[in-house]
């Protein structure tokens, strides 16, 4: 146990956060800026922007189908590929997999983050033709 009073530690971490917040560029510029240094390198940058779950099984959460769950995520992708950055957007791809899952074979765990197999093997399909 610390000797440091409980109120003195979360003022620092809180501290640590808010200078970290503001210190840091907006995570678009950061992208940008990475891109341009590594295609100066001769290296492309390809971003691969996650789809939440409620996005991939919207249905398991109360919304519909086709509702747009995540509109920061399409701003941000529009945002990388107005700059020239290549982005791979893998929901299609992922929600083509839905068709035909099984309930053992998900695309992505209901209760958990992570994605399942047949999710990681549609999302591995969609960015492999952009590797080579």
């Amino acid at each position: 146990m610390s000797s440091t009073p409980r109120g003195d530690a979360a003022a620092r971490s809180r501290a640590r956060v808010e200078s970290a917040s503001a210190a840091a560029a907006p995570v678009e510029e950061t992208n940008i800026d990475t891109a341009a240094k590594l295609n100066a390198c001769g290296i492309d940058l390809i971003v691969i922007p996650v789809p939440p779950r409620a996005e991939v099984m919207p249905e398991k959460f109360g919304g519909e189908p086709k509702q747009l769950v995540a509109p920061h995520r399409y701003r941000f992708m529009q945002q990388l590929l107005d700059s020239g950055v290549e982005v791979v957007d893998v929901l299609p791809a992922m929600m083509a997999a839905k068709q035909g899952e099984a309930r053992d074979d998900p695309v992505v765990f209901a209760a958990d983050p992570h994605w399942a197999s047949r999710g990681l093997y549609a999302a591995a399909m969609a960015v492999s033709p952009r590797l080579y």
